[in-house]
């Protein structure tokens, strides 16, 4: 995993260096610079917007009672979009400026679950259990608890006595 990840950032940066070389003698580098400043201001300030947004979305529907729609795989793709907005270069904008738009998101975010349900599910049952779920042990957890009421609340007076339950 360490080496897939080291050969992306290699790869990576090699490319966005040629593209930007390539653009350089093209359009000049005054001109690509600025480009590159220019994605690079805007899409901070789209990423931040979206956040907000996402964010707000989030305490809408937690307030309700509700599970957000976009989820949290979203919610890291738009800070995943600030960091690759922050990164010169072309590709690394063009990629973060992609992950802002939200019908974009919601697709990436709906294929990086699935993958990670079903590594999820297949760790399950590398490790023995069958069908995503650990197994039944058939074990009993005795628990002792005590009901306890505020007497200022006029409820019942403390209970000193521990129930155990089965």
């Amino acid at each position: 995993m360490l080496g897939k990840l080291f050969a992306l950032f290699v790869v990576g940066s090699l490319l966005e260096l040629y593209l930007l070389m390539s653009v350089g003698q093209l359009l000049g580098s005054g001109t690509t610079v600025a480009v590159v400043l220019c994605t690079g201001l805007g899409g901070v300030l789209l990423a931040r917007r979206e956040g907000f947004r996402v964010l707000s979305d989030w305490q809408a529907c937690m307030a309700s009672g509700e599970f957000p729609a976009d989820g949290l795989t979203s919610g890291l793709l738009v800070v995943a979009a600030g960091v690759m907005l922050v990164t010169p270069g072309l590709i690394t904008d063009f990629v973060g400026l992609a992950f802002l738009v939200p019908p974009v998101r919601r697709a990436l975010a709906a294929v990086v679950d699935r993958g990670l349900h079903a590594r999820s599910d297949a760790e399950w049952v590398r490790s023995g259990h069958v069908g995503g779920r650990p197994p039944n042990t058939g074990r009993v957890v005795e628990v002792e608890a005590t009901d306890v009421a505020d007497a200022s609340d006029g409820g019942p007076p403390l209970d000193s006595g521990a129930k155990t339950l089965r």
